[in-house]
Protein backbone atom coordinates (compact mmCIF):
# COMPACT_ATOMS: atom_id res chain seq x y z
CA UNK A 1 0.00 0.00 0.00
CA UNK A 2 0.66 3.25 -0.44
CA UNK A 3 -0.38 5.27 2.34
CA UNK A 4 0.00 8.84 3.43
CA UNK A 5 -1.96 11.63 5.68
CA UNK A 6 -3.96 14.41 4.36
CA UNK A 7 -5.45 17.38 6.43
CA UNK A 8 -9.03 17.71 5.79
CA UNK A 9 -11.42 20.71 7.79
CA UNK A 10 -8.42 20.77 9.85
CA UNK A 11 -7.81 17.47 10.99
CA UNK A 12 -5.08 14.37 9.76
CA UNK A 13 -6.89 12.19 8.07
CA UNK A 14 -5.24 8.94 6.52
CA UNK A 15 -5.45 8.33 2.82
CA UNK A 16 -4.18 5.52 0.31
CA UNK A 17 -2.48 6.67 -3.24
CA UNK A 18 -3.66 4.75 -6.01
CA UNK A 19 -2.28 5.20 -9.60
CA UNK A 20 -1.52 8.57 -8.63
CA UNK A 21 -4.87 9.76 -7.08
CA UNK A 22 -5.47 10.05 -3.23
CA UNK A 23 -8.26 8.66 -1.22
CA UNK A 24 -9.49 9.29 1.74
CA UNK A 25 -9.89 6.05 4.38
CA UNK A 26 -12.50 5.53 6.92
CA UNK A 27 -11.17 5.69 9.73
CA UNK A 28 -9.47 7.77 12.66
CA UNK A 29 -6.13 6.64 12.41
CA UNK A 30 -2.72 8.33 10.55
CA UNK A 31 -0.32 6.08 9.04
CA UNK A 32 1.33 6.92 12.76
CA UNK A 33 -1.04 4.63 14.22
CA UNK A 34 -0.72 2.16 11.66
CA UNK A 35 2.75 2.20 11.90
CA UNK A 36 2.88 1.66 15.87
CA UNK A 37 -0.18 -1.09 14.82
CA UNK A 38 2.17 -2.99 12.63
CA UNK A 39 -0.40 -4.77 10.86
CA UNK A 40 -2.59 -2.99 7.79
CA UNK A 41 -5.72 -5.38 8.58
CA UNK A 42 -7.43 -2.73 10.15
CA UNK A 43 -7.74 -0.87 6.94
CA UNK A 44 -8.97 -3.60 4.25
CA UNK A 45 -12.36 -3.00 3.43
CA UNK A 46 -12.71 0.93 4.24
CA UNK A 47 -14.65 3.37 2.77
CA UNK A 48 -12.68 5.27 0.00
CA UNK A 49 -13.23 8.50 -0.83
CA UNK A 50 -11.17 10.03 -4.05
CA UNK A 51 -9.86 13.81 -2.95
CA UNK A 52 -9.05 16.15 -5.29
CA UNK A 53 -6.23 18.74 -4.81
CA UNK A 54 -5.70 16.80 -1.26
CA UNK A 55 -3.36 19.23 1.35
CA UNK A 56 -0.60 16.63 2.62
CA UNK A 57 0.29 16.60 6.11
CA UNK A 58 3.66 15.25 7.56
CA UNK A 59 3.67 11.36 7.54
CA UNK A 60 5.29 10.68 10.86
CA UNK A 61 6.49 13.23 13.80
CA UNK A 62 9.51 11.14 14.21
CA UNK A 63 12.03 11.01 17.76
CA UNK A 64 14.94 10.13 15.58
CA UNK A 65 15.53 11.75 11.75
CA UNK A 66 18.44 9.87 10.75
CA UNK A 67 20.41 10.40 7.80
CA UNK A 68 23.51 9.06 6.32
CA UNK A 69 26.23 10.79 4.41
CA UNK A 70 28.78 10.24 1.43
CA UNK A 71 26.90 6.61 0.67
CA UNK A 72 27.00 6.66 -3.06
CA UNK A 73 30.71 6.84 -4.38
CA UNK A 74 30.35 9.23 -7.73
CA UNK A 75 28.81 11.95 -5.36
CA UNK A 76 32.20 11.11 -2.50
CA UNK A 77 34.27 11.77 -5.81
CA UNK A 78 32.48 14.75 -7.14
CA UNK A 79 32.78 15.96 -3.74
CA UNK A 80 36.28 15.27 -3.27
CA UNK A 81 36.05 13.01 -0.68
CA UNK A 82 36.91 9.14 -0.13
CA UNK A 83 34.01 6.35 0.65
CA UNK A 84 33.68 5.93 4.34
CA UNK A 85 34.78 2.76 6.04
CA UNK A 86 31.51 2.74 8.25
CA UNK A 87 28.52 4.74 7.44
CA UNK A 88 28.50 8.47 8.30
CA UNK A 89 25.80 9.21 10.49
CA UNK A 90 24.16 12.81 11.51
CA UNK A 91 20.68 13.79 12.24
CA UNK A 92 17.65 15.83 11.66
CA UNK A 93 14.62 17.06 14.20
CA UNK A 94 11.07 16.55 14.34
CA UNK A 95 10.65 20.52 13.04
CA UNK A 96 12.65 19.43 9.81
CA UNK A 97 10.02 17.30 8.75
CA UNK A 98 8.18 19.03 6.18
CA UNK A 99 5.27 17.31 3.59
CA UNK A 100 5.01 16.69 0.20
CA UNK A 101 3.95 20.49 -1.57
CA UNK A 102 5.03 22.02 1.34
CA UNK A 103 8.10 25.07 1.63
CA UNK A 104 11.32 24.48 2.30
CA UNK A 105 12.35 28.28 4.08
CA UNK A 106 16.14 29.52 3.86
CA UNK A 107 17.19 33.00 5.03
CA UNK A 108 19.24 35.72 4.18
CA UNK A 109 23.31 35.44 5.06
CA UNK A 110 24.08 32.58 3.33
CA UNK A 111 23.51 31.18 0.23
CA UNK A 112 24.62 27.77 -0.72
CA UNK A 113 21.54 26.16 -0.05
CA UNK A 114 21.75 22.45 -1.37
CA UNK A 115 19.31 19.49 -2.15
CA UNK A 116 20.02 15.81 -1.90
CA UNK A 117 17.14 13.29 -3.35
CA UNK A 118 17.31 10.07 -1.07
CA UNK A 119 15.31 6.99 -0.27
CA UNK A 120 13.90 7.15 3.23
CA UNK A 121 13.23 4.16 5.35
CA UNK A 122 10.50 4.06 7.65
CA UNK A 123 11.23 1.82 11.25
CA UNK A 124 8.02 -0.55 11.92
CA UNK A 125 9.40 -1.94 15.10
CA UNK A 126 11.88 -1.24 17.89
CA UNK A 127 15.23 -2.36 16.88
CA UNK A 128 18.62 -2.31 18.87
CA UNK A 129 21.64 -4.34 18.94
CA UNK A 130 19.96 -6.64 15.86
CA UNK A 131 22.24 -8.56 12.90
CA UNK A 132 22.37 -7.57 9.39
CA UNK A 133 20.40 -10.24 8.27
CA UNK A 134 17.26 -9.50 10.38
CA UNK A 135 17.30 -5.86 9.99
CA UNK A 136 15.06 -5.63 6.97
CA UNK A 137 12.10 -7.50 9.10
CA UNK A 138 11.99 -4.38 11.54
CA UNK A 139 11.31 -1.95 8.44
CA UNK A 140 7.52 -0.34 8.15
CA UNK A 141 8.17 1.24 4.37
CA UNK A 142 9.87 3.18 2.33
CA UNK A 143 9.07 7.11 1.37
CA UNK A 144 11.15 9.93 -0.33
CA UNK A 145 13.26 12.66 1.54
CA UNK A 146 15.38 15.39 0.22
CA UNK A 147 18.32 16.05 2.94
CA UNK A 148 18.23 20.03 2.68
CA UNK A 149 21.59 21.15 3.34
CA UNK A 150 22.70 24.55 3.84
CA UNK A 151 26.99 24.13 2.72
CA UNK A 152 28.59 26.85 3.83
CA UNK A 153 27.32 26.38 7.41
CA UNK A 154 27.78 22.30 6.98
CA UNK A 155 31.49 22.72 6.01
CA UNK A 156 32.25 25.40 8.74
CA UNK A 157 33.36 22.98 11.21
CA UNK A 158 33.84 19.02 11.32
CA UNK A 159 30.02 18.45 12.63
CA UNK A 160 27.62 19.28 9.85
CA UNK A 161 24.88 19.35 12.35
CA UNK A 162 24.04 23.30 12.38
CA UNK A 163 23.79 22.84 8.44
CA UNK A 164 21.34 20.01 7.33
CA UNK A 165 18.89 20.26 10.69
CA UNK A 166 17.26 23.38 10.07
CA UNK A 167 12.99 23.84 10.05
CA UNK A 168 11.88 22.64 7.14
CA UNK A 169 15.71 20.86 5.72
CA UNK A 170 13.91 17.20 5.65
CA UNK A 171 10.67 17.33 3.06
CA UNK A 172 9.80 13.91 3.24
CA UNK A 173 6.49 12.04 0.95
CA UNK A 174 4.26 11.89 -0.38
CA UNK A 175 3.64 8.64 1.15
CA UNK A 176 5.19 5.82 2.63
CA UNK A 177 5.14 2.32 0.86
CA UNK A 178 4.92 -0.88 2.80
CA UNK A 179 8.01 -3.15 2.55
CA UNK A 180 5.75 -5.94 1.80
CA UNK A 181 4.98 -3.84 -1.61
CA UNK A 182 8.24 -2.67 -2.55
CA UNK A 183 12.15 -4.21 -3.20
CA UNK A 184 14.22 -0.63 -2.49
CA UNK A 185 17.02 -2.33 -4.57
CA UNK A 186 18.00 -1.29 -8.67
CA UNK A 187 15.26 1.61 -7.87
CA UNK A 188 15.91 4.84 -10.03
CA UNK A 189 16.30 7.87 -8.10
CA UNK A 190 16.24 11.66 -9.94
CA UNK A 191 16.12 14.93 -8.91
CA UNK A 192 14.83 17.96 -10.30
CA UNK A 193 15.17 21.93 -10.02
CA UNK A 194 12.72 23.74 -12.02
CA UNK A 195 12.03 21.14 -14.49
CA UNK A 196 15.97 20.70 -14.75
CA UNK A 197 17.29 16.97 -14.16
CA UNK A 198 19.96 17.19 -11.74
CA UNK A 199 20.50 13.94 -10.17
CA UNK A 200 20.26 10.91 -11.81
CA UNK A 201 20.99 7.10 -9.92
CA UNK A 202 19.91 4.14 -8.43
CA UNK A 203 19.80 2.29 -4.95
CA UNK A 204 22.19 -0.62 -5.80
CA UNK A 205 25.07 2.08 -6.31
CA UNK A 206 24.51 2.27 -2.22
CA UNK A 207 28.09 1.59 -0.70
CA UNK A 208 26.39 0.98 2.70
CA UNK A 209 23.04 -1.28 1.63
CA UNK A 210 20.14 -0.63 3.91
CA UNK A 211 20.34 -3.57 5.92
CA UNK A 212 23.85 -2.36 6.58
CA UNK A 213 23.01 0.91 7.72
CA UNK A 214 20.34 0.01 9.83
CA UNK A 215 22.09 -2.57 12.11
CA UNK A 216 25.35 -0.12 12.02
CA UNK A 217 22.73 2.48 13.46
CA UNK A 218 20.98 0.24 15.89
CA UNK A 219 24.20 -1.02 17.27
CA UNK A 220 23.89 2.28 18.85
CA UNK A 221 21.01 4.35 18.79
CA UNK A 222 18.08 2.55 19.70
CA UNK A 223 15.29 3.11 16.29
CA UNK A 224 11.62 2.88 17.09
CA UNK A 225 8.31 2.20 15.26
CA UNK A 226 8.14 5.63 13.05
CA UNK A 227 11.65 6.68 13.28
CA UNK A 228 13.37 7.52 9.80
CA UNK A 229 16.67 6.63 8.13
CA UNK A 230 17.86 9.25 4.99
CA UNK A 231 19.57 6.53 3.10
CA UNK A 232 22.14 8.72 1.05
CA UNK A 233 22.25 10.75 -2.41
CA UNK A 234 23.62 10.08 -5.63
CA UNK A 235 25.91 12.47 -7.61
CA UNK A 236 24.96 15.53 -8.97
CA UNK A 237 23.96 18.04 -5.99
CA UNK A 238 24.59 21.78 -6.24
CA UNK A 239 27.82 21.06 -4.45
CA UNK A 240 29.51 19.01 -7.26
CA UNK A 241 27.52 21.50 -10.06
CA UNK A 242 26.48 24.59 -8.71
CA UNK A 243 23.29 26.04 -9.14
CA UNK A 244 22.25 26.36 -5.72
CA UNK A 245 18.90 27.08 -4.06
CA UNK A 246 16.65 30.20 -4.71
CA UNK A 247 13.70 31.57 -3.55
CA UNK A 248 10.92 30.11 -5.89
CA UNK A 249 12.79 27.12 -6.91
CA UNK A 250 10.78 24.11 -7.41
CA UNK A 251 12.91 21.06 -5.97
CA UNK A 252 11.42 17.42 -7.54
CA UNK A 253 12.67 14.24 -6.03
CA UNK A 254 11.72 10.77 -8.12
CA UNK A 255 12.44 7.28 -7.20
CA UNK A 256 11.08 4.48 -8.94
CA UNK A 257 7.99 2.89 -7.53
CA UNK A 258 6.96 5.48 -5.03
CA UNK A 259 6.16 8.62 -6.60
CA UNK A 260 7.36 11.72 -6.44
CA UNK A 261 8.09 14.51 -3.38
CA UNK A 262 7.68 18.19 -4.84
CA UNK A 263 8.76 21.40 -2.34
CA UNK A 264 9.20 24.96 -3.45
CA UNK A 265 12.26 27.09 -1.73
CA UNK A 266 11.06 30.34 -0.07
CA UNK A 267 13.65 33.03 1.31
CA UNK A 268 12.03 34.47 4.48
CA UNK A 269 12.93 37.89 4.87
Amino acid sequence: MKLTNIQINGRIQLAEIIDNEVFALDTSLTTEDIIRQGSFRSLEGLKKEKVDNPVYANLVSSEKVICVGLNYPKHTAGIKMKDPDYPVLFNKFRDSLIPHNDQIIIHEGEDTYDYEGELVVVMGKRAFRISKEEAEDYVFGYSIGNDVTCRDVQMRTGQWLAGKAMPTFAPLGPCIVTADEYNWRDKVIKSYVNGVLRQEGNTNEMIFSVADIIAYTARYIPLEPGDLIYTGTPSGVAMELGGYLKDGDVVDIDIEGIGLLRNTVRKDK
